[in-house]
């Protein structure tokens, strides 16, 4: 029931005018887990570091396949992408998220356009919104648990850019680009500044790998207060939302 208000209360809180609106409460996203078993990050005092790319699966993720920077002149082959994969990989884990928002654009627009071969999950032409309950910030399950999920999130997006959808993930079939947001989600706005601040003098560092990315709270407090639905969520989030970690 919890996830279901926070998706009623989202989705009357923004118009997404000429779009689509999909919310997807306890969605399930599919990543690669480090070879190595042990924390994603680790904080230290004043610093924070993500482990996992050190880890040799995802240094030889990089060196084989590198993010694209450009669009492919021509469609890129998965066979050996998927293959390697397989071979390499192992068993595939899944994040679950509280809430999945998709805003999919122009439907009449992007309509034209065919659904793609490896989008299994409807990703393509959406802005992206993936939502994390949080914990009380007074403890500190609400650092470690938020980032370890977090962790897990940048290695969904990481294989999704590399492996399943190069380029194409975080640019729609117009080649524009694509919002990947994580906001986490407290019950009261007094918690949500807290946990803001919290997390705030690490904003740089949780977004190191995962670029481009970005982070917020929200509480639903602040959101209950809405009184007239915004434009976009973009307008919503630059209302209400506590900015963690912003990549533009």
């Amino acid at each position: 029931m919890r996830r279901h208000r926070w998706a009623l209360l989202l989705d009357r809180a923004f118009v997404g005018r000429w779009g689509e609106k999909i919310f997807r409460p306890g969605a399930s996203l599919p990543y690669l887990p480090p070879r190595q078993e042990g924390p994603l990050g680790r904080r230290e005092g004043e610093n924070f570091s993500w482990l996992y790319p050190r880890d040799p699966l995802f240094e030889e993720m990089d060196r084989r396949f590198p993010a694209p920077r450009e669009a492919p002149r021509a469609p890129l082959d998965p066979t050996e992408r998927d293959l390697w994969v397989q071979r390499e990989g192992g068993a595939w884990r899944a994040l679950e998220l509280d809430l999945l928002c998709l805003q999919r654009y122009d439907v009449a627009h992007y309509g034209k356009f065919p659904p793609h071969p490896r989008d299994r999950l409807g990703l393509m032409n959406t802005d992206r919104l993936y939502g994390f309950f949080s914990f009380d910030p007074r403890g500190g399950e609400f650092f470690d648990e938020g980032c370890r999920r977090l962790g897990a999130l940048h290695l969904f997006l990481k294989v999704q850019r590399q492996i399943v959808l190069p380029w194409r993930f975080d640019h729609d079939d117009e080649e524009q680009p694509s919002s990947n947001w994580v906001f986490f989600m407290a019950e009261r706005e007094e918690e949500a500044q807290e946990g803001a601040a919290l997390l705030a003098p690490f904003g740089e560092r949780l977004l190191e790998g995962a670029r481009p990315l970005d982070i917020f709270v929200l509480s639903l407090e602040a959101l209950r207060g809405v009184r007239a639905p915004h434009e976009t969520f973009w307008d919503l989030f630059a209302e209400i939302a506590l900015p963690v970690g912003r990549t533009y």
